[in-house]
């Protein structure tokens, strides 16, 4: 309208100047020269003087123009022309005007015009009241920064920085913000800014679209990517990302941290015996005390299965996530009623700590990954220890995971390299103490190590299931060795040799044929090879093991229980397994005493024994008296460091020999 105006100035200035002034100014000269003049006088020769008259134009004839009637014509079409122009250019302009405000008002999304200083808004349209709930009239008291909900997490939150700067570009994205709407409830709209005469002028035009229904999609989604489906709680990946946040803090802040490892213990036992819906139960059950338990900053996550992690932030000393730890045991003693059953269950906590204000040499290697790790270590460590547990990492125990992790590779290897042998203890009986058999054990020399004790690798092996090849391997090597001992003896005198088995083996699939294959095989007879199981394999039948002892026994191949009486459990269930022997276990010889002290347990192992059919081995016989005591007791046989140490294969030819008389050829 400004530009139009001027526009019409300048044309009737154009039209006064060249126009109307010269008009005016020509009319009085010429009407001043009419009255002086007159009209033209002609002499015609007789001394009188007569008007001479116009002469007529010739037919046909256009009338001539003065300049001065052309500069007037000219100055009217001009004045014409430009009014004509400039009312045409102001309707057209007030018909744009309409048709934009239509679809200003119309609009299906929100519009409005933002005064970038004052935040207030001037000017929007229907979708916009509709959006915010709110009436025109209070939208006219209502600031952009009243209706802006700050989200404190979000660091890009800088829309109304934005609208206070000195230039908004055309098409400015704001990003997705969540707006507060009359009714106290929230939405989320996606905002851009527009110039809409890419003048870089207030005010600014916002435009809002309405995305609630598809940011709560998109924050479902986040959300069951980021916790457990069961409990509720944050996931690994979630526990994560806040683990990274918090040793950025703690890095910055130089501050302490710790992270604390729950395992339940015995969840396993507990979900295979009243079924996995079951276990989901008690674990959010757990869930819910666990939560209970911890006070406010404290976070917890569920890390997988049974496992649990905290985060504790801002923490003074170690002694403060023991602490924690000792409410979570503490939280847990009550037992749990599931499926009207009362459920006992505890757990296992590992702790591991960072800290701050290290160097930063010592800062660098430190990544979230590693306490986690260190966390379960401990964890294990405390498992280790007994139920309702709690230890604290330091660094040797993860010197012997290390240990633990390199050993296992090296035990891999180990068959390979043939640096694992059998040696043969032999079993007496007591009264003529005639060789009658041996116990095969397993020896493993490593070339930089030196010699292993069983008890450190075989537990590894029983760990990583490796125990079952361990097992395969001494049987080939026990059954050919007893074949051509064998050889040398007259077949009126039986020997034996026992193999100790593994609760692992014991459930494989196609243990009974592999054994009847090696028999075939070998041509050993089969109540010549005495497999050995431990006790607390029967107390309970773990996948089926009476059925496959009752196999096993049914090849003539003889059952041995291995270190008996650590197990009173199992003395009821004796006759429902077919077991030939009972090994008694040395704890219990080796309390006997000179005069026969502490043999009451061996007594009623013996009248036990005996009154079911089975013969019995004393283990760990040391010395005379004891040897003595079971003659007297009516333990058959024995074995220990008295009668004989572990022997390799070619010692245990020459005892033979010298109890035997060996047909070596």
């Amino acid at each position: 309208m400004k530009t139009l105006s001027s526009f019409l100035a300048i044309a009737l200035s154009l039209v006064s100047y060249t126009g109307l002034a010269q008009v005016q100014a020509s009319l009085f000269t010429s009407s001043t020269q009419a009255q002086t003049l007159g009209t033209p006088e002609v002499n015609n020769g007789a001394g009188q003087v007569t008007p001479k008259m116009p002469e007529t134009p010739t037919s046909g004839a256009a009338p001539t123009l003065s300049p001065l009637q052309i500069r007037l014509y000219t100055g009217l079409g001009v004045m014409t022309v430009l009014l004509g122009t400039g009312m045409w250019l102001l309707w057209n302009l007030r018909r744009k005007e309409r048709f934009f405000k239509a679809i200003f008002e119309n609009a299906d999304f929100a519009i409005c015009l933002v005064d970038p200083d004052t935040q207030r808004f001037l000017q929007f349209n229907a979708a916009f009241e509709k959006l915010l709930g709110y009436s025109s009239a209070e939208i006219n008291h209502l600031t952009l920064e009243s209706i802006w909900v700050h989200n404190e997490d979000n660091t890009e939150d800088t829309a109304l920085t934005v609208l206070q700067t000195p230039q908004i570009m055309l098409g400015d994205y704001l990003g997705d913000q969540c707006l507060r709407r009359k009714d106290d409830s929230f939405l989320y709209a996606e905002v851009k800014s527009i110039d809409l005469l890419q003048s870089h002028q207030p005010p600014v035009c916002l435009t809002l679209h309405d995305i609630t229904d598809r940011k709560q999609t998109e924050m479902t989604l986040h959300h069951n990517a980021t916790h457990d489906w069961l409990t509720g709680l944050p996931n690994r990946t979630s526990f994560m990302l806040q683990l990274q946040q918090a040793f950025h803090h703690m890095l910055e802040q130089r501050t302490v941290i710790a992270v604390l490892f729950i395992d339940l213990d015995g969840f396993k036992v507990i979900n295979d015996s009243l079924g996995h819906s079951a276990g989901d139960e008690l674990l959010v059950m757990i869930t819910d005390k666990l939560k209970k338990s911890l006070h406010p900053g404290e976070r917890m996550a569920r890390f997988g299965g049974d496992e649990f992690v905290v985060l504790l932030e801002y923490i003074y000393e170690v002694r403060d996530a023991v602490r924690v730890a000792e409410r979570i045991i503490h939280s847990l003693k009550q037992p749990l009623e599931l499926r009207g059953q009362q459920i006992h269950i505890s757990a296992s906590i590992g702790i591991a700590c960072r800290q701050g204000f290290l160097e930063e040499t010592q800062q660098e290697q430190q990544r979230p990954e590693q306490i986690i790790r260190d966390a379960d270590i401990a964890m294990y460590r405390a498992k280790g220890q007994g139920r309702a547990r709690y230890a604290v990492f330091d660094e040797t125990m993860h010197q012997h995971v290390l240990r633990r992790l390199q050993m296992e590779t090296e035990l891999r290897r180990a068959l390979d390299r043939g640096e694992l042998s059998v040696l043969y203890q032999p079993i007496v009986q007591l009264t003529s103490e005639q060789v009658v058999g041996f116990e095969a054990l397993i020896r493993w020399n490593h070339p930089q190590w030196g010699p292993i004790s069983p008890t450190e690798f075989i537990p590894l092996a029983e760990e990583t299931g490796f125990v079952v090849v361990i097992d395969q391997w001494m049987l080939h090597q026990v059954c050919w060795q007893l074949v051509q001992w064998q050889s040398y003896l007259s077949p009126e005198i039986p020997l034996w040799a026992s193999v100790n088995l593994s609760g692992r083996h014991l459930s494989q699939p196609h243990l009974v044929e592999q054994l009847q294959m090696l028999l075939s095989m070998t041509g050993l007879s089969p109540n010549s090879l005495h497999l050995e199981i431990t006790e607390s394999l029967i107390t309970g039948d773990h996948l089926g093991v009476s059925t496959t002892l009752q196999q096993i026994r049914q090849l003539g191949v003889e059952l041995s229980i291995d270190d008996f009486g650590t197990g009173y459990s199992s003395l009821s269930r004796l006759h429902n397994f077919p077991i030939n022997t009972l090994k008694i276990d040395r704890s219990f010889i080796g309390r006997l005493g000179p005069k026969g002290e502490n043999d009451e347990m061996i007594r009623m192992i013996v009248t036990l024994a005996h009154s079911l059919g089975m013969d019995v081995v004393a283990e760990g016989i040391e010395t005379r008296d004891q040897l003595n005591i079971l003659i007297e007791l009516q333990c058959e046989f024995g074995q220990g460091y008295l009668i004989s140490y572990p022997l390799d294969a070619k010692m245990v030819e020459r005892l033979l020999h010298v109890n035997y008389m060996l047909k070596t050829g």
